[in-house]
This record gives C-alpha cells, sequence and structure tokens, in this order.
C-alpha cells in the first residue's frame, strides 16, 4: 500500500540517520528503481525505513510504499530487557530437564575400535618406515665401502672412473630417499602421538559430571558379562 508522507511519523528511538544511506536511497527513487517498502505501526511511526521515509521528503514526493508491522515483545520498550527475561527463563527451564546418558557399551566399544584400527595401521607404516630406513642405511653404508675401493684402484687405472661416478650417483638417490624417508617417519609418528592422545581423551570422556566415564563404562560391561559366563559356568578371560 502507499501512505501519504506527511502522515507517517519518525521515531526518534531508532538509530541515527546516515547521510550515505539516505544519498543511497534519495538516488535509488531519482532512477525509478523499486524501493523496499517501508514499515510502520497502527499510529504510522516508523519501525523500519528512516532513511527511505527521508529521502521521499527531500524529494518532495506525496506517498510512498508501506507495510503494516505486526508489533512482537521485542518491539516494545525495554525490549533488551524482555529478551535478556526470555533467555532466562529458557535455561531455567532446560536445566529443569533431567539429563539421560544414552551411550552403550556397544557403541563406545565399536568406536574406540575405529580408532584402535587407525593407530594399528599407523604404527604398521611406521614399522615399514623404519625397515626402509635400516635397509637403504645398509645400502649406502656398502656402497660408500665399495665407492672407496674404487677411488684406490682409478689412481692405478683410469678404467674405473665410469663405476666411481656411477656409485657416487646410486649413493645420491639413495641419501635422497633416506632423507625423505626420515621426514615421512616423523610424520607418521606424529599421527600416532595425535591418535594415542585421542583414545586416551576418548576413553576418559564423561557425558556429565557424575556419569561415568567411556573407559569406566567398558570396564563395568566387561564385569557383567565375566558375572552372566559364571552364572552360566562359563568363565573365559577377558581378551583385548
Amino acid at each position: 500500500m502507499n501512505l501519504n508522507v506527511d502522515e507517517i511519523l519518525q521515531d526518534s528511538g531508532l538509530r541515527p540517520l546516515n547521510s550515505d544511506r539516505v544519498a543511497h536511497w534519495k538516488k535509488e527513487f531519482e532512477q525509478g528503481r523499486e524501493v523496499p517498502a517501508i514499515l510502520v505501526d497502527e499510529n504510522l511511526v516508523v519501525v523500519d525505513g528512516n532513511h527511505r521515509l527521508t529521502a521521499a521528503r527531500l524529494l518532495k514526493h506525496k506517498t510512498i510504499a508501506a507495510e503494516r508491522h505486526i508489533a512482537t515483545p521485542f518491539d516494545l520498550n525495554g525490549r533488551q530487557k524482555i529478551a535478556d527475561a526470555i533467555s532466562a527463563a529458557t535455561k531455567e527451564a532446560v536445566a529443569r530437564v533431567p539429563f539421560i546418558d544414552r551411550r552403550n557399551a556397544i557403541e563406545i566399544r565399536s568406536q574406540l575400535a575405529c580408532k584402535k584400527n587407525q593407530l594399528r595401521l599407523q604404527e604398521e607404516d611406521a614399522t615399514k618406515a623404519e625397515q626402509y630406513i635400516v635397509k637403504v642405511t645398509g645400502q649406502i653404508a656398502a656402497l660408500q665401502t665399495l665407492l672407496k675401493k674404487y677411488r684406490k684402484l682409478l689412481d692405478k687405472s683410469p678404467h674405473y672412473a665410469g663405476l666411481v661416478d656411477e656409485t657416487s650417483l646410486k649413493i645420491g638417490r639413495l641419501e635422497h630417499d633416506l632423507a625423505f624417508a626420515k621426514k615421512d617417519l616423523d610424520r607418521i609418528e606424529g599421527i600416532t602421538t595425535s591418535l594415542k592422545k585421542l583414545i586416551k581423551e576418548f576413553l576418559s570422556l564423561t557425558p556429565a559430571k557424575g556419569y561415568p566415564t567411556n573407559g569406566e563404562m567398558l570396564v563395568a560391561d566387561d564385569d557383567l558379562k565375566e558375572a552372566e559366563r559364571e552364572a552360566r559356568g562359563e568363565s573365559f578371560p577377558t581378551i583385548y
């Protein structure tokens, strides 16, 4: 709907006018672009659109597009206090809801097994990297011994020059591979350390104060299963 500009009241309680915003809307009106309707309450007081209304008045427009605003408690004076009161009441209501621990040993054991499997794979990669480093270190040592012999023979015959160069290149390539393998091992060991810490934190995790940790729940579940086996006359040690 369109309202008479002279009938609309500007709320002095709204934020101060920004001259740049007024100039922006003035330009929008002048270029004939569609300007969003302002919002007014039942008393024709601006709720949103002071800059648009000011621009329209500067251009001496008779009417402006407007929509009725349905008031809520947050539009009243002291709306921050109302919002704080509602927030406090909500928190109090939530606090009165009893907490229910919905964990179960099967789910915890499954999550733990997944984390341990990740750790196992990283430890296997670390073992392979260590074995490779030992292997390459041995190859370099053997080639360096051979290189010394070639160099001694080179003093007596120039025919060993090619073997000296070839062996030196092999040593260089292996030293490069060794340096890369050591860096990769450091990376894997870093991941392994993080996973061990993650598993430890997971076992010590509890959903709320006063409730058992994940690790304690697993121990309790093992104890229960052991008691059930004993009651059936089937006592076997728990294997991890």
